[in-house]
């Protein structure tokens, strides 16, 4: 065919065949098929290009070549017409060659069809390849058009269906964009209270929400929307005044089924830890503070601490809560014998990560105290007979204690070899 237009430039009948025969529908469902093939992309991509530029001299606008491809037909299947790619390709074109034309995309197709309608029909484009870029260039005029009137981002959030999807909604392609209305819309309209979380929240539990937001954390297509969730999670906690204590629950950490410092939540909740104390500095403690809260047994903290040192995936969490842990014994001198009753110590070997533990703290409470680590030996001491259910008495020696209420906390059955550890500790 090339050679026979380069040998017959002012004949060129094989354009002419093609030009004039293959009109219409036919012909702009063969260019699109033909454009998908690698090897007549090139060839149709050319076809298509000559067959517009013969439109536009022939003075056709973007109403006749929707009409003679049969669009106006189609109805809410549009989206579905591979023609639909063609006639967008002339209405583009239309619009370079005639400055003065305002048409658009969204302009031309919006009276033609009911909003919600035709919201079902770019959701539906968007899942196809070929109409995907039309799908999205429309959605961001009718997301401009909604801005300017003002829609709510819950009415928003509606009407893209994104209400009827389940987790996998950070990956729908609509719900991207719904994020950035919802935020350019509080731009717009400082001082709103309507965000994304509090959108969502709506729909989905915080413990739920939460997950899908690290989940999507993790995506590359995803990370920078779902960072900005995170954050927007954060700050709706605190303005609905959520203390550490209650996000905690919230997160459903205190019903977790796995080791707690495991729980993917657990990093969630420790984040928004030192996010609330920054901003309520009187109200909120650290990490280690917030934990005891939560935990009303501090010898269960502790033995849940040590059993995540020696996970190697919690191991550095645990590790500094642990150590916060030693300083603030140090600080306020704990006694040893509480030290030792709180890690569990009893019958722990050289390399227990409690032995170790106690070990550094006598080293550390001796240095605060300048004075050498030694066995005390004393008859100044107190003498405990505990009984309970008729089992073994024990009498256990506290030396230099004189106060009942340390006595009384540490009262309480123990086994032969915890009575022999206390004892080697102190003699």
């Amino acid at each position: 065919m090339k050679r026979f237009n380069k040998v017959n430039p002012t004949k060129n009948n094989g354009d002419r065949y093609t030009h004039e025969t293959l009109r219409g529908r036919r012909f702009a469902r063969i260019i699109e098929a033909a454009k998908q093939v690698r090897a007549t992309a090139g060839l149709a991509k050319r076809v298509q290009t000559e067959q517009i530029q013969r439109w536009l001299l022939a003075g056709e606008t973007p109403e006749s070549i929707f009409t003679l491809l049969k669009l106006d037909d189609a109805g809410e299947s549009l989206f579905t017409q591979s023609q639909v790619v063609t006639w967008a390709k002339f209405l583009d074109d239309f619009n370079k060659a005639d400055s003065t034309s305002a048409t658009t995309l969204f302009s031309f197709l919006k009276s033609r069809y009911d909003e919600d309608d035709f919201v079902k029909m770019l959701i539906a484009a968007k899942n196809v390849p070929s109409t995907e870029k039309i799908a999205t260039r429309i959605q961001a005029e009718q997301t401009a058009l909604w801005l300017e009137k003002g829609k709510n981002p819950g009415v928003v959030f509606k009407l893209l269906k994104l209400d009827d999807v389940d987790v996998s909604i950070m990956v729908n392609p609509f719900f991207a964009a719904w994020v950035k209305y919802t935020e350019a819309f509080s731009k717009i309209h400082y001082g709103t209270k309507i965000t994304t979380i509090s959108v969502l929240s709506k729909y989905y539990r915080d413990d739920v929400l939460a997950k899908m937001i690290l989940a999507a954390m993790k995506s590359p297509g995803t990370s920078d929307m779902a960072t900005r969730l995170f954050t927007d999670q954060m700050r709706t906690w605190y303005f609905r005044k959520f203390a550490p204590e209650h996000v905690f629950k919230l997160l459903r950490l205190d019903q977790t089924k796995v080791p707690l410092l495991e729980n993917p939540l657990f990093n969630v909740w420790a984040r928004f830890v030192p996010h609330y104390r920054s901003l309520r500095p009187k109200e909120g403690g650290d990490l280690l503070t917030e934990l005891k809260k939560v935990f009303s047994d501090e010898r269960e903290l502790i033995t849940m601490l040590v059993q995540a040192w020696n996970v190697p995936k919690t191991n550095k969490s645990a590790m500094q809560i642990l150590s916060a842990q030693l300083d603030r014994w140090v600080s306020a001198k704990t006694d040893p014998l509480v030290v030792f009753y709180l890690l569990r110590a009893e019958g722990a070997g050289k390399k227990d990560v409690r032995k170790l533990l106690y070990e550094e703290y006598r080293n550390a409470l001796a240095r605060l105290m300048k004075a050498p680590v030694r066995r005390i030996r004393s008859k100044n001491c107190y003498m405990l007979n505990y009984v309970a259910l008729n089992k073994f008495v024990h009498c256990n020696m506290y030396p230099l204690y004189h106060s009942t209420d340390l006595v009384k906390r540490l009262a309480r059955p123990l086994s032969p070899p915890l009575t022999r550890s206390i004892m080697r500790v102190f003699h």
